[in-house]
C-alpha cells in the first residue's frame, strides 16, 4: 500500500488536531494558515477578503509545519500528486501567527506574517537565517525596503520606536484589528499576501507590463467604476516609467501610461490601487483611488502640447477593454482636475477632448 505524507503525519501524531477550514469569498485571492489561540473571527474576516483560511491552534513548530502541509492539500494538492512537496501557484500558503502564536511562527524564518501588537524583542531574532522559498514568478515589487522572503512583524502604532528599530526593517506599525475590514492592519496583511502569492496580471493583455512598486490593496466592497485621465507633465514615456518606479519621495503611479504614438504600458495590476488621484472625491465618495483606474497621457499639460489621434485611439481601446470587466459609465470617465480636492488643486489633462473620446466609443 502506498504510504502518503498525510498518513505518516497521522502515524506520528502530528495531524491529530485537524485545522478548521474557512472557504474564501469570490474572487479568491490566495491561501492562508492562521495560527492563533482562538482566531475564528480573524479567519472569518480573511475568508471575506477572498482567502481560503485554515485555522490552527498549534503550539509546536512541527505541528505548524504539519498543518501547513494539510492546508496545501486542502487548497490544491490533488492536482500535484506527482510532486506533493513542490510549491506551485495553486497551493501556495502564507502562514500568519497571531499574538501569542506570532513568535512561534517567526521561528520558521521565511515569508510569514507575525501580528503581535506589543512584542518583546527577545522573542524575535531579526538576524536569524532566512529560508529561501521557491515562489513561482518574481512576485510584485513593493514600495518599501521589505524583504519578502523574511518574516513580516506587524506591531501597534504606539510601540516605542527604539523597539521597532531593534526588531529590524520587516517590523511595521499598523493600526486596527485583523477582524476589521479595511483596517490599516488588515490592508497591510492583504498587501503582503499579494506579494507572497502573486496572481496573474489583470489588465490590457498585449500591453507591456512595467510593474511599479507604488501600489496598495483596494478596500473591500469597492468595485472599479471610474476612469481618471491625467497628463504626465513629463515629456517622455521612459521618463514617466522612471518616475513611477524610482521616485522614493512622491511615490506615485498609474495603471496605464500612454505615449503620443499610442504605445501603452501597464504599471499596476487593475486589482490593486494605483496612487494617481491623491485627495479626491466623486459623487460624494472620497478616496477615488480605491474605485478607479488611472491613465497617464504623455503630455506637458500646458494647453499647447496636443493629444495626437493615436493617443485618443489608445485611451478608447483601454476603456473598451476595461468595460469587459468593470461597469464604467460615461459620466465616470473624468479628468484629474474634476476629482482633485480642493477644486483647482489639479488642472490636467488640459485640452483633452472628452466628448471626442465618447464619440469614439459610440457603436
Amino acid at each position: 500500500m502506498k504510504t502518503t505524507l498525510l498518513s505518516l503525519l497521522f502515524l506520528t501524531g502530528l495531524a491529530a488536531a485537524e485545522p478548521q477550514f474557512f472557504s474564501a469569498a469570490e474572487p479568491k485571492q490566495g491561501n492562508i494558515l492562521l495560527v492563533a489561540e482562538d482566531g475564528v473571527r480573524e479567519a472569518e474576516s480573511l475568508a471575506r477578503a477572498g482567502y481560503d483560511c485554515a485555522l490552527s491552534h498549534a503550539s509546536e513548530l512541527k505541528q505548524v509545519e504539519a498543518d501547513e502541509l494539510w492546508t496545501r492539500q486542502k487548497v490544491g494538492w490533488e492536482a500535484h500528486q506527482d510532486a506533493p512537496n513542490s510549491v506551485t501557484a495553486s497551493n501556495l500558503v502564507t502562514i500568519i501567527g497571531l499574538q501569542n502564536k506570532a513568535s512561534l511562527v517567526w521561528k520558521l524564518h521565511r515569508g510569514v506574517i507575525c501580528v503581535d501588537p506589543h512584542p518583546r524583542s527577545t522573542d524575535y531574532d531579526p538576524l536569524g537565517p532566512v529560508k529561501t522559498v521557491p515562489y513561482p514568478g518574481p512576485g510584485l515589487p513593493y514600495e518599501s525596503s521589505l524583504k519578502p522572503n523574511a518574516p513580516l512583524l506587524l506591531v501597534s502604532p504606539d510601540l516605542e520606536e527604539a523597539t521597532v528599530q531593534q526588531l529590524g526593517p520587516n517590523c511595521h506599525k499598523a493600526a486596527g484589528l485583523l477582524t476589521e475590514d479595511n483596517s490599516g492592519l488588515q490592508k497591510e496583511v492583504r498587501r503582503w499576501l499579494a506579494i507572497q502569492q502573486p496572481l496573474q496580471r489583470l489588465g490590457l493583455i498585449d500591453s507591456k507590463f512595467v510593474p511599479s512598486p507604488n501600489w496598495g490593496v483596494r478596500s473591500l466592497g469597492d468595485r472599479i467604476d471610474t476612469l481618471v485621465v491625467h497628463s504626465t507633465v513629463i515629456n517622455t514615456l521612459e521618463g514617466t516609467e522612471r518616475a513611477f518606479f524610482d521616485d522614493k519621495e512622491r511615490r506615485v503611479s498609474a495603471h496605464y501610461v500612454v505615449d503620443r504614438d499610442g504605445t501603452t504600458v501597464q504599471m499596476v495590476d487593475e486589482r490593486r490601487t494605483a496612487w494617481h488621484a491623491g485627495v479626491s472625491e466623486l459623487d460624494g465618495r472620497t478616496g477615488v483611488n480605491d474605485f478607479s483606474v488611472g491613465i497617464e497621457l504623455v503630455n506637458l499639460n500646458d494647453g499647447k502640447d496636443p493629444y495626437p489621434e493615436a493617443q485618443y485611439q489608445a485611451v478608447a481601446r483601454i476603456l473598451k477593454d476595461l468595460r469587459t470587466r468593470w461597469d464604467i459609465p460615461d459620466e465616470h470617465v473624468v479628468s484629474h482636475a474634476a476629482i482633485a480636492r480642493p477644486l483647482g488643486r489639479k488642472s490636467d489633462p488640459v485640452g483633452f477632448d472628452f466628448e471626442k473620446l465618447r464619440r469614439m466609443l459610440d457603436p
